[in-house]
């Protein structure tokens, strides 16, 4: 009890001390499953609160309308009818928060949870109380490694459930990234890269849900996951939510990348990779870095946009030379430092023309000083990883502190 005790006293002593950070385990960051963005708000609100009480068994958090008033702002209507009919009811295209169910698995272990998430809750003399479900106890409380610092009133601030969901997942990805090349003396690699497949990525949004269909969850729970098969079950089930790749994009997308790029510490972009009969679209590439804070000075300011004026002639000179697009050859240039020379360099290696993901592998080319007329064979970038299984990494509280 005492080390749930210390671990609530530290997520609100970040929190109250304005850092307004608080610790999530990437376990349930990473999770499936769907639930509205009020139902996210109240969860991470409930995390900074939480605690164990050995003596009865129980996980919960007690949270006072002040906080909620604070942390939630304007809901649209009464707070006291907002949450109540978003525990009891859920949303149009989610369930209730009694009704959130999870599933992660780790393959590496052999290892899978399905659990609902919230068990009870109650709202008695203006404070809520929400109960956990106690099998995911160790992933509420008592966080010491495998977790993720993130920003509470840069998330809670974003509108949509999807820029919600994804701000978390891409921090997630940031951090265990640079950790990786800092293990790995990669030290100046700030753009971490992360590959995701269309479909896996409604599941994580909860565009696709896992409930919808049993045979859905044996195929998650399976080996290799077809995921053309998990679209196909799931308009089978009657969802009609984003059935084509460009509604997806223009309504989900691309709107909460622009939300998380304008109202939070991080930057992304992203570039569609095609495959199959027809080219359509099935990977998604993200490239994330954290926003450079530094403003230059007044007298600075003509030097500074003479040398943005400079960037662009570069990245479209990169982009002449490799026919690749405007995004992709802008992280070539910043891998590169904006120095021609090293693109060039890179690009007239005689291994290249064995590499289908060109991008990643010249910024690690780059990166990693490849010898031209050596010709080594190429090595996958530390800036690209496919995260899906996540126990392999346990950094720890004194790198995500420090970092």
């Amino acid at each position: 009890m005492g080390n749930a005790c210390k671990e609530r006293c530290e997520q609100m002593e970040l929190f109250t001390n304005n850092v307004s950070v608080y610790k999530k385990s990437n376990t349930l960051i990473n999770s499936k499953g769907n639930v509205s963005l009020m139902g996210l708000k109240l969860f991470t609100i409930a995390i900074m609160n939480a605690r164990y009480d050995e003596a009865v068994n129980m996980t919960y958090a007690v949270i006072g309308t002040g906080q909620l008033r604070s942390l939630l702002g304007n809901t649209g209507s009464s707070l006291y009818t907002n949450i109540r009919d978003q525990i009891e009811n859920g949303h149009k295209n989610s369930g209730s928060l009694l009704d959130w169910r999870i599933i992660y698995e780790d393959k590496a272990k052999k290892e899978f949870i399905i659990s609902t998430v919230i068990t009870d809750a109650a709202f008695r003399k203006g404070k809520l109380t929400i109960y956990f479900n106690n099998n995911i106890k160790d992933y509420v409380i008592n966080l010491t490694k495998d977790f993720t610092l993130l920003n509470c009133r840069e998330q809670l601030s974003l509108n949509s459930h999807y820029s919600f969901r994804l701000y978390e997942i891409f921090k997630e990805k940031l951090n265990k990234g640079k950790y990786i090349n800092t293990r790995n003396g990669v030290i100046d690699q700030n753009i971490i890269q992360w590959d995701v497949n269309i479909t896996e990525l409604k599941l994580i949004l909860g565009i696709i849900d896992q409930k919808e269909s049993v045979e859905i969850r044996k195929i998650l729970l399976g080996g290799d996951i077809n995921y053309n098969e998990i679209e196909v079950l799931s308009r089978q089930s009657g969802n009609k939510k984003y059935k084509t790749y460009a509604s997806f994009k223009q309504n989900a997308l691309v709107k909460a990348i622009s939300e998380i790029n304008e109202k939070t510490g991080i930057h992304v972009d992203f570039i569609e990779r095609k495959s199959g009969l027809g080219g359509k679209v099935s990977t998604i590439e993200f490239y994330i870095n954290t926003k450079d804070t530094k403003k230059p000075a007044a007298k600075e300011s003509e030097e500074a946009i003479t040398k943005e004026d400079g960037f662009k002639d570069i990245t479209k000179d990169i982009s002449d030379l490799t026919g690749l697009s405007e995004p992709e050859s802008r992280k070539i240039a910043e891998a590169a430092d904006y120095d021609f020379e090293k693109v060039k360099k890179a690009w007239g290696l005689p291994s290249r023309k064995n590499i289908n993901n060109i991008t990643g592998w010249m910024i690690s080319a780059i990166k990693r000083n490849y010898d031209v007329t050596a010709d080594k064979k190429p090595i996958r970038g530390n800036a690209q990883y496919d995260y899906m299984m996540h126990s392999d990494f346990n950094y720890d509280e004194e790198w995500l502190l420090d970092n």
